[in-house]
C-alpha cells in the first residue's frame, strides 16, 4: 500500500470512531473546524477577504454565502491560495485528459460540464487523503466494507 493508503486507512479508523461521539461532542468539532476554515480563507484568499471581511469571532454557517460553480470557476484564481495552481494551467493539463494527476503536488479532478460549464478541483495530498478516508468510512457504514 502507498503511504497515502495508508494514511486513509487510518484517518478512516479515526473518522468511524466519531460515529460514537455525542451530538454535543460532533457540533462543538464542526463549529471549531468551520471556525478555523473561515480564519483560515479570510486570511489566505483575496475572494474570501473581500466577501468575508476579517476573520473575527465565531461563525454560523448560515450567514456563509454559498459557493456557486460558477463563482467558483470565475473567481479560481483568487479563491485558491497557493499561486502555482492557475486556472488557465489546470484547465490545459486537464484538456491533456491527465485527470487524477499531480499539478503542482495537488490533484486536479473535474466535472464533465453538462450544466454548460466545466468545474475545476484541485486537492493537495493530505486533502486527497480526507477524501479518500471518508469514501471509505462511506463504503463502511454502508455495509460495503469491512475494516
Amino acid at each position: 500500500m502507498s503511504a497515502t493508503s495508508t494514511d486513509a486507512h487510518t484517518l478512516a479508523g479515526e473518522l468511524m470512531s466519531r460515529t460514537r461521539w455525542t451530538s454535543e461532542r460532533l457540533a462543538a468539532h464542526q463549529r471549531e473546524q468551520l471556525n478555523g476554515l473561515v480564519r483560515h480563507a479570510v486570511t489566505h484568499s483575496p475572494y474570501y477577504r473581500a466577501v468575508l471581511g476579517p476573520a473575527s469571532g465565531a461563525v454560523s454557517l448560515r450567514e456563509l454565502p454559498t459557493l456557486t460553480k460558477t463563482t467558483l470557476m470565475e473567481h479560481f484564481n483568487e479563491i485558491v491560495i497557493d499561486t502555482r495552481l492557475r486556472r488557465d494551467a489546470i484547465e490545459a493539463h486537464l484538456d491533456g485528459t491527465r485527470a487524477g494527476e499531480l499539478v503542482a503536488g495537488h490533484r486536479v479532478f473535474a466535472t464533465s460540464g453538462s450544466t454548460g460549464r466545466r468545474g475545476v478541483f484541485v486537492y493537495s495530498q493530505a486533502e486527497f487523503t480526507v477524501w479518500v478516508a471518508a469514501q471509505l468510512r462511506s463504503r463502511w457504514l454502508l455495509g460495503l466494507l469491512i475494516m
